[in-house]
């Protein structure tokens, strides 16, 4: 049960296993463990045919590549996690945001964490982007977070 002025109960952290993602991970439990909330991780695999480079050496069979993808999703986070909260681990396939934006509703998400380019930040990369598709129709507040820099929109 949360103390503060913000009540959070479930942190969805959005890993695409880039380094900016990784700086999500590291935030959204942060905010997690100080609010005893549940992490939902999430990871969303491209659609047919446009397989993502960490799983270019798994099989094709679409059962292994989400076996992996969760394999490779619980070793992303620090094994005391499992010690202070509930932990969900997510693989889907389709287009990133629009899978987070769907498990956000579904589980009625409180924030969502994830990762963006740090390297460039203009408006012409982030338009478009996954980032700003969330940004611009997320049930919840959104955390962008980079290796570069932290941005929080509400």
């Amino acid at each position: 049960m949360s103390t503060g002025e913000i009540d959070l109960n479930r942190v969805l952290i959005a890993h695409d296993f880039s380094v900016d993602s990784e700086a999500a991970i590291n935030l959204g439990l942060s905010l997690a463990q100080e609010y005893q909330a549940e992490v939902h991780l999430i990871h969303v695999l491209a659609t047919a045919g446009h397989e993502e480079p960490e799983l270019a050496w798994s099989s094709s069979n679409t059962g292994s590549a989400y076996t992996f993808t969760a394999r490779k999703l619980q070793q992303a986070l620090p094994k005391e996690v499992h010690l202070w909260c509930k932990f969900i681990n997510v693989v889907r396939s389709g287009k990133a945001y629009e899978q987070i934006l769907a498990y956000a509703k579904e589980q009625e998400i409180d924030l969502i964490c994830m990762g963006g380019s740090g390297s460039d930040w203009t408006i012409g990369k982030l338009l478009g982007s996954n980032v700003d598709r969330v940004l611009r129709e997320a049930p919840c507040p959104v955390l962008v977070t980079s290796s570069r820099n932290l941005n929080v929109q509400n």
